[in-house]
């Protein structure tokens, strides 16, 4: 099981952010740079729904507010 991981604030505020039908999504790359881990991290997080996300145009995409809760989640645990 991958260990958790703590974005660092500086690289959240450097996610790049894509609007598609009103709903705000990172695309996995981004959000493995800012929680300092590797795509396949995140796509294992995607896989076990400890984040949501969506496969659009080719490319895979987490959406915002799945990170915003799993940064709450893990700042509570912490």
């Amino acid at each position: 099981m991958p260990k958790e991981v703590k974005p660092k604030q500086r690289k959240i505020r450097e996610m790049q952010v894509t609007k598609i039908n009103d709903r705000e999504l990172v695309l996995v790359e981004d959000v493995a740079k800012a929680f300092s881990c590797s795509t396949r991290t995140i796509k294992r997080y995607l896989n076990s729904k400890k984040l949501r996300g969506i496969h659009f145009a080719g490319k895979w995409f987490v959406l915002l507010e799945s990170i915003e809760k799993f940064i709450e989640e893990q700042l509570e645990e912490s």
